[in-house]
């Protein structure tokens, strides 16, 4: 079964901060999934004061049956620029909601890279020969990786902007309503059907040519 390593951020999911004034109206959005509390020490304080805040988290459309998809068919990991105990938050929250999954195991498949690092195959100890990689930037990988990327556009949920000055608080984000009917999921969906199929012809370079390049 061939490898499949998984962006979180701008590709399966996004997140906003939010405080507990809104927190109820932003999670009642469509695709919403729910939020989670961060802690994290203030840098400007010098009694090393804890700032907490709300994150609420976003799935790309289709995001569920895509998983099941993935997991049926691949081995997935997920490798992400993000802090360790955000990104099982936001696992967590996703796999609550499918229940095909296994938690634990996928838990022990979640690494973090350091941001001013590059990401690479080698720090998951998985081969090139026989991973593929979705993520939604391809600058942030080694470039020995860059023909084992399937570039997906980046996701941006239609949140509401907060704007304290308004009656309600909240004004709707229109530049970010297509989201809704994004379909790019589904699509990978198709084509990753056909991968294990021409992986027996062609190495994965090949593969991701015929099928993810549009010339």
């Amino acid at each position: 079964m061939l490898n499949l390593v998984l962006d979180l951020d701008e590709t399966i999911i996004n997140t906003m901060i939010a405080d507990e004034t809104n927190i109820k109206q932003i999670e009642s959005q469509e695709l919403c999934i729910g939020s989670f509390i961060i802690n994290e020490n203030d840098e400007n304080d010098k009694n090393d004061k804890n700032i907490s805040y709300y994150l609420v988290v976003f799935v790309r459309p289709n995001l569920y049956n895509f998983l099941k998809f993935l997991n049926k068919n691949f081995n997935l990991y997920i490798y992400t620029h993000a802090h360790i105990d955000y990104a099982l938050n936001v696992i967590n929250l996703i796999c609550e909601n499918i229940i095909d999954i296994n938690v634990k195991i996928l838990q022990t498949r979640i690494l973090k890279n350091d941001i001013i690092q590059l990401k690479s195959l080698s720090t998951l100890k998985l081969s090139k020969e026989d991973t593929l990689i979705i993520d939604d930037r391809i600058d942030v990988w080694e470039k020995e990786y860059h023909n084992n990327i399937i570039q997906i556009e980046p996701y941006y949920a239609p949140h509401y902007l907060i704007d304290y000055k308004a009656e309600n608080k909240l004004i709707y984000n229109k530049f970010n309503w297509k989201y809704n009917f994004d379909n790019s999921l589904l699509s990978l969906i198709v084509m990753l059907k056909s991968v294990n199929i021409y992986y027996n012809k062609y190495g994965i370079s090949e593969i991701i040519q015929k099928l993810f390049i549009k010339n």
